[in-house]
């Protein structure tokens, strides 16, 4: 079974999604014909929406690209309202939520022409939530599942999702329990076929610029300071579990695919700058080495 797993990261969904437009443009092919299941988290999951859905990939960077600075926009009302993202959350979804219709219209997670899973995270339940296209007793939108995948805490308000058949789940983000869903979607994967030798697994990042957090600095901080570094550390801690566990229990199998940026991009970021950062990482994470030996793992060749 081949499985392409998609990170979290916000805007930074740009590089997984140039990669993969690449990858496309490279084979002549759909990203979707060489993966039994695409699972994401929160951009992640968004983007394995797409592509299982039929989406190309190409458009799913148009996604970041045109509707990223709508998405990412603050009204004077919501600025003053959310004190800088402590009083209230950051950003009004609903240009989130329109632009997730534009790009889905009224597909149903049942009708991905490949295995799709996004992962989510119930805050009444408190569990995890694996929202998948297969053998599950509830069906939703395509679109209301990419807004509960990305319902970042601190960005935008959590999202109560309901499924056709009526059911309510309220969630946030899936990137709080497993920003890099690698490790569940090899679970997933296993649940329908437990051979491991069988496996080839391709785990995308969106790019990685880790700022030390320098001891004597840290010895002062409270909550105040803490605060915008802990997710920072949270998500790439546990980024790097799952990579270091794949490894382990792949070997060969496995390409983990992970950009390293010049400097520090923001989740919300939509400047000029930023946006040539990811591209340019993009590009050059689509011509390494590693990319040509995720693409021969699964058998794609141009």
């Amino acid at each position: 079974m081949k499985i392409l797993s998609i990170d979290g990261g916000g805007m930074k969904g740009l590089v997984p999604a140039l990669v993969l437009a690449a990858f496309e443009a490279r084979t002549g092919q759909a990203v979707a014909r060489h993966f039994d299941l695409i699972a994401g988290t929160s951009t992640g999951g968004i983007i394995a929406l797409g592509l299982a859905a039929g989406i190309p990939a190409v458009r799913m960077a148009e996604f970041y690209l045109e509707r990223g600075s709508a998405i990412f926009s603050q009204t004077l009302k919501q600025r003053l309202k959310s004190l800088g993202g402590i009083a209230d959350e950051l950003y009004d979804a609903g240009e989130l939520e329109v632009a997730l219709s534009d790009v889905f219209g009224d597909r149903l997670l049942s009708s991905a022409q490949t295995r799709a899973m996004a992962v989510a995270y119930d805050i009444e339940a408190r569990e995890v939530v694996l929202f998948t296209s297969w053998g599950g007793r509830d069906d939703y939108r395509l679109a209301d599942v990419g807004r509960a995948t990305s319902a970042a805490p601190t960005f935008f308000e959590p999202f109560a999702i309901t499924s056709l058949s009526g059911r309510v789940t309220p969630c946030i983000d899936g990137g709080v329990v497993a920003n890099n869903p690698a490790r569940l979607a090899l679970l997933a994967a296993m649940g329908m076929d437990s051979r491991l030798d069988g496996f080839a697994l391709i785990s995308l990042g969106t790019g990685r610029c880790e700022k030390p957090i320098l001891f004597e600095a840290a010895r002062s901080y409270g909550l105040a300071q803490w605060a915008p570094q802990l997710v920072d550390v949270m998500f790439s801690g546990q980024s790097e579990l799952v990579h270091q566990d794949c490894r382990a229990s792949l070997a060969g199998q496995y390409v983990r695919l992970q950009a390293e940026l010049p400097g520090v991009v923001d989740m919300d970021a939509t400047d000029a700058r930023s946006l040539a950062v990811l591209k340019l990482a993009a590009k050059r994470l689509a011509e390494s080495p590693e990319a040509a030996r995720a693409l021969a793992l699964v058998g794609a060749t141009a």
